[in-house]
């Protein structure tokens, strides 16, 4: 379902059935979920009668904005979007038993190229929230890249029409603009898809609750023609690590930290980190 049309099924009388100890990762009462269904963003959905202040609010918003068989109102891609909504409805009931037996996961998501202009399925289905502050894009000059899944003289992971449909380098966009294909963390994983890649970990912009999380995913290209389809992620709380690593003892005034094996060298979890500072 577009942004403007989640219905919220998750209320502090159902939460613990539904999302368990998560309830307060989406905003406790205030927040609007749903484990009923996936949520389907693109570029400029918005609701047309959403007050300045709503997490649903974009300028000029109208109907056009959510009109799926046009291929959007922002970076329109009429030849791709319809497709990938029509499918995003039979990807909803593989994520949400993932969700259910992973109670460390906030957001499962798949994230398309849609001809570059982005476009991504979330579970559980949320909006996407204009009051959070813009990100600055990554621009899409990575699609020229040869396609790394095949040999010889490959085309490039994109074409010119798609890298078009990208904000360029150094942008700020705003949140109802997003797109998923000017994020270093999903380029990262067409460039090398033989790799399931990590980030983090780092504080939730979306959760009050000091949530920390690492994000993992891999890309997604075509079997049968080898094109670049998209990325995914998995939002992962580091919040059973701590505990694990606190139950860990080599001495009696020993600490315990996991390390991430790379060239930052970041304490994802240590049994004397407290997360709520």
């Amino acid at each position: 379902m577009c942004a403007p049309q989640i219905v919220n099924t998750v209320k502090s009388a159902n939460a613990e059935e539904q999302v368990g100890d998560r309830w307060s990762w989406y905003g406790g009462s205030g927040g609007v979920i749903s484990t009923s269904h996936a949520s389907f963003h693109y570029q400029g959905t918005c609701s047309p009668a959403a007050a300045i202040d709503s997490p649903l609010y974009y300028p000029s918003c109208t109907s056009s904005n959510n009109a799926v068989s046009d291929g959007g109102l922002i970076n329109p891609s009429p030849d791709t979007l319809p497709h990938l909504y029509s499918r995003a409805s039979s990807i909803a009931p593989l994520l949400k038993p993932l969700y259910e037996s992973h109670v460390d996961v906030k957001n499962f998501g798949v994230f398309f190229k849609n001809a570059g202009a982005g476009a991504h399925v979330v579970f559980p289905g949320q909006p996407m929230d204009s009051t959070i502050e813009d990100y600055t894009s990554a621009g899409c000059a990575w699609m020229a890249t040869p396609n790394p899944t095949l040999d010889g003289s490959p085309p490039p992971i994109g074409t010119a029409a798609d890298i078009s449909r990208c904000h360029a380098a150094g942008t700020a966009v705003p949140q109802r603009e997003y797109n998923p294909m000017e994020r270093s963390w999903c380029s990262s994983q067409a460039l090398e898809p033989d790799k399931t890649h990590s980030v983090g970990p780092y504080l939730d912009a979306w959760s009050a609750d000091n949530l920390w999380l690492m994000t993992f995913g891999r890309a997604i290209y075509d079997r049968l023609t080898d094109e670049f389809i998209g990325c995914t992620l998995a939002d992962v709380s580091i919040e059973q690590i701590v505990a694990l690593l606190s139950e860990v003892s080599i001495g009696e005034t020993s600490n315990t930290a996991l390390i991430r094996n790379d060239d930052t060298g970041l304490v994802v979890a240590a049994s004397t980190w407290d997360p709520s500072t």
